[in-house]
């Protein structure tokens, strides 16, 4: 088998050996799979055997193979024709040549191309039923030579059935090969002139971890069409001959013996050279804990191989059939070489490639590095976060306990230490982002490896002045497309994002001002109004003055709270900032060398969705319980000062008595809503300033009660004064 080919698949379907005709489904020829019970029955049926032939109406004659009379003879070939009448006349035995000492069956004659197809484990087949073929002349049943139609039609398993239909230009035929016992595989595939340059390739496996090991098991998968090839088993050497469909890009998976691992790497299967072949070694060894496999591809002389491919275990080759996208792939990869080809001849364009793989190598270097710095900053910010939590929750713990100036202190170095947690988890959730760029360890490394190693080679073939070798190994090695460098790099995402905050610092700050400037400027209207307020002697005016004040407190309080966000916010970026430089300066200012050891698995330093949404909603619940307590002491301070307000006016006594009862009174309702509302388990706090405006209160109606009784003595003293007077001016003019 000098000349293996591969086939173009148009379809595969799995039936059952009782079924598996109705499959051959055909376009313009109506063939049919018939029974012939009648010949030979006797002896047939003690073999369990029914013979069978395919026939369609109008045909003068059948082929079909059978058991015979002859008790030591397999299965044969028969030729059966029709007489004047019509009938079947007595079957004819086809010569020696034709019928071995072995099984011969599934014949199908070809009137189109006068050849006669049958199956046959004999005629020194590659192992079960092979598919021959024969010049086969029906009016004196002469014939011509065997020709084994070889690989793949024929394989190590039965092949059968094989039947061309030259004017739909595909072929039918079925095979058992990768099919469970009972099932069979109907192949239906192009039938063309064309040759697909179908070659010899051989692996060579070394374990260098293991000398007394020569075990590996190999499979291809064809990078364009996806058709996979395999496995191929190593012998007790250490190699395999395989069979390449096709050449282009193939995907060469390996599992050692041994190693738990899989490896995989990409290998560019060039055109067929003739009177050489393509051969692949595969070393296996540790580079410092890890496994690694080293690939060396090189052109052999073909002789060796040529004689090893008759004797070669073909169950290797038993997926040799390709599809139409291999083919297309091994054009598009043809067109590709010849184009190669010119440039190849510039001696510029091999010194530009040896710049570029220069290059690809230290990109893949760099993005190792940054990969590795990337995952200690995401462990960092992991153990950080965490000494935060534990930070938060003491304080908490002791706000719980505190008196309120320690308290005001605690809940500032809460906010802080909130602030703080949320910019890391922010930095955190960036360096998860960034890490999510690079492709795998596996696949930077194996990279790695394989562009050193051309880059070593070709160094050293250009030192020894070898320009062929170097020209031989650019021409032969297509970089991959994952090779290309990140654009933009890691580094550049993450300084565009630091970038990004450090403009809306900027613009935070900016806002901050001019809320401020307004908030200044409307306080100095506060301050001229309360002035005002002061000095009036008429409750409408001070109710007006009033009125103006709350208005433009109310606008102050809204700016404020918009200034305390947009605050909170610049801490935050300040945070973020400090965590984003940090991490930067890590990226940047890598240390050389690569270390295996230095890998890190981030699946330990995860921070999961579900804790980072407990965080928050922890802090929610914390910040709204002291910002309550900041309500309450803002309502308080405000009670205060609209007291003070009304004893410094110059209104009458009993006016500033009555807006201190209105004063306390709306006081009181506010915090019995906030009573209602609050979060906090005890009220003792509500209550204490509730019963410190009811005692004001008690104290203002006692003091204008003891001022009424006493009003009320000095009128009645008045008037008893008043009468005795009148009484007295009354006795005078009577006595006169």
């Amino acid at each position: 088998m000098k000349s293996p080919r591969a086939i173009e698949v148009i379809s595969m379907q799995k039936m059952s050996q009782e079924n598996y005709f109705s499959s051959y489904v055909f376009d313009s020829e109506n063939f049919k799979l018939y029974s012939n019970s009648d010949v030979f029955s006797k002896m047939n049926q003690k073999k369990g055997f029914v013979p069978k032939y395919v026939f369609k109406r109008g045909m003068k004659y059948r082929f079909f193979s059978s058991y015979s009379k002859l008790e030591s003879a397999k299965k044969d070939i028969f030729i059966q024709q029709k007489d004047s009448n019509n009938e079947w006349k007595e079957p004819v035995r086809l010569g020696p040549e034709i019928n071995s000492s072995f099984n011969e069956d599934f014949p199908f004659f070809d009137e189109t191309s006068g050849y006669l197809y049958f199956s046959s484990d004999g005629h020194s087949s590659i192992g079960g039923m092979d598919v021959f073929r024969v010049r086969f002349n029906l009016k004196n049943l002469s014939f011509g030579t065997i020709e084994n139609l070889n690989f793949p039609y024929s394989s190590t398993y039965d092949d059968f059935l094989y039947i061309p239909i030259e004017s739909a230009s595909y072929v039918y035929f079925t095979t058992n090969r990768n099919s469970n016992i009972g099932f069979v595989e109907v192949v239906k595939s192009k039938l063309s002139d064309r040759e697909v340059p179908t070659f010899v390739s051989r692996l060579v496996f070394r374990d260098e971890v293991n000398d007394e090991n020569t075990s590996a098991q190999f499979y291809l998968t064809n990078r364009m069409s996806k058709d996979e090839f395999g496995p191929f088993n190593t012998n007790d050497s250490g190699f395999v001959n395989i069979l390449i469909p096709a050449p282009g890009i193939y995907k060469l998976t390996a599992a050692i013996e041994g190693s738990d691992q899989e490896f995989a790497h990409d290998i560019n299967f060039p055109p067929k050279v003739e009177g050489y072949d393509y051969q692949v070694e595969c070393s296996y060894k540790l580079q410092g804990s890890k496994e690694i496999l080293l690939f060396d591809e090189q052109l052999t002389d073909q002789s060796s191989l040529l004689s090893e491919v008759n004797v070669i275990d073909f169950q290797e080759f038993s997926k040799l059939i390709v599809n139409s996208e291999s083919i297309k792939a091994n054009e598009e990869n043809e067109l590709k070489n010849e184009n190669k080809e010119v440039e190849e001849l510039s001696q510029e364009a091999i010194d530009a490639k040896i710049d570029e793989l220069y290059d690809i190598e230290a990109e893949i270097e760099d993005q190792i590095r940054q990969k590795r710095q990337v995952a200690k900053n995401i462990v960092t910010a992991k153990t950080t976060l965490a000494s935060i939590d534990k930070k938060i929750n003491r304080i908490v713990e002791n706000i719980q306990s505190a008196d309120s100036n320690e308290k005001e202190s605690l809940q500032k170095e809460l906010r802080d230490s909130f602030v703080k947690r949320k910019a890391l988890i922010n930095n955190y959730n960036q360096q998860i982002e960034l890490y999510d760029n690079f492709r795998s360890d596996e696949e930077l490394e194996n990279d790695y490896i394989e562009i050193a190693n051309i880059n070593k080679d070709v160094s050293e073939k250009s030192f020894a002045g070898q320009t062929d070798s170097v020209r031989s190994i650019l021409t032969a090695y297509n970089t991959p497309e994952n090779h290309k460098p990140l654009i933009p790099s890691v580094p550049d995402m993450a300084r565009a994002r630091q970038d990004k905050m450090e403009d809306d610092f900027k613009t935070t700050e900016t806002n901050i001002d001019v809320l401020k400037s307004e908030i200044l400027e409307e306080m100095n209207s506060i301050v001229e109004l309360k002035d005002q307020m002061s000095d009036v002697s008429s409750l409408q005016d001070w109710e007006s003055l009033k009125d103006s004040v709350k208005q433009i407190e109310t606008k102050v309080s809204n700016k404020v709270k918009e200034k305390q966000g947009l605050e909170l916010e610049r801490e935050e970026l300040s945070e973020k900032i400090i965590f984003s430089e940090e991490s930067l300066l890590n990226l940047t200012l890598i240390e050389t060398g690569i270390n295996e050891q230095d890998s890190i698995d981030i699946k330990d330093f995860t921070i999961t969705e579900e804790e980072q949404v407990k965080f928050y909603a922890d802090e929610i619940y914390i910040n709204k319980v002291i910002d309550e307590q900041q309500v309450l002491t803002e309502i308080s301070d405000g009670r205060e000062e609209s007291l003070s307000q009304i004893l410094s006016t110059n209104l009458p006594i009993e006016v500033k008595d009555s807006l201190a009862l209105i004063t306390e009174n709306e006081f009181i309702e506010l915090i019995n809503l906030k009573v209602d509302e609050t979060l906090t388990e005890s009220n003792d706090e509500l209550n204490e300033l509730i019963q410190l405006s009811q005692n004001n209160i008690e104290e203002i109606v006692e003091k204008n009660q003891e001022l009424t009784s006493t009003t009320t003595e000095r009128n009645e003293s008045t008037e008893e004064e008043n009468t005795s007077e009148s009484n007295t001016n009354t006795e005078n003019n009577t006595e006169n």
